[in-house]
């Protein structure tokens, strides 16, 4: 109750050839439609949610702003170090943080859930709004 999906991507609109062959490598290659950020992003969000309300930003991987990684606490108790990471893990969930902020948001009203919906799912937490002890 009260949670809006504002989804930061949409299935591809377009029909130029460049968004044919985004549709078509998708499909064939990976078997999912193609996706492309939405340009009316921030008017939507604007739309349907008040200025500087809390936000909780949600998404499959959640991303991190940690360098390095957690990944075998047993082996490396102090993290492993990943070069790629060198900047945390992207995710849509920090996207759509930085598209707040740069939307006027304050960044003390934008949370995100680290590790998304997996880690939010894995720890077993209430799914359709049932109450948590």
């Amino acid at each position: 109750e009260g949670a809006v999906n504002v989804p930061l991507y949409r299935f591809v609109q377009g029909t130029e050839l460049w968004d044919n062959v985004k549709k078509v490598v998708m499909g064939v290659f990976l078997a999912m439609k193609a996706t492309e950020r939405d340009p009316d992003y921030i008017s939507t969000i604007n739309a349907s949610l008040k200025k500087n309300q809390k936000v909780i930003l949600m998404c499959a991987i959640g991303g991190s702003l940690e360098v390095g990684t957690k990944l075998r606490p047993d082996k490396y108790p102090d993290g492993n170090q990943d070069p790629d990471r060198n900047f945390g893990r992207e995710s849509r969930a920090l996207k759509a943080a930085f598209e707040f902020i740069n939307a006027g948001w304050s960044g003390k009203n934008i949370c995100f859930v680290e590790g998304g919906l997996q880690q939010w799912r894995y720890q077993d937490f209430p799914m359709d709004g049932e109450d948590y002890e």
